[in-house]
């Protein structure tokens, strides 16, 4: 935790991130099957 000050906006930009690669994970196989 270097910069508590990001917490905001480092959260937001963290947590599409990572909804983005579930949705990557969660796509990937459909679309390889």
């Amino acid at each position: 935790m270097k910069n508590r000050r990001l917490s905001r906006k480092a959260r937001k930009m963290r947590s599409k991130i990572k909804t983005a690669k579930e949705e990557q994970a969660l796509i990937w196989p459909f679309m390889m099957v």
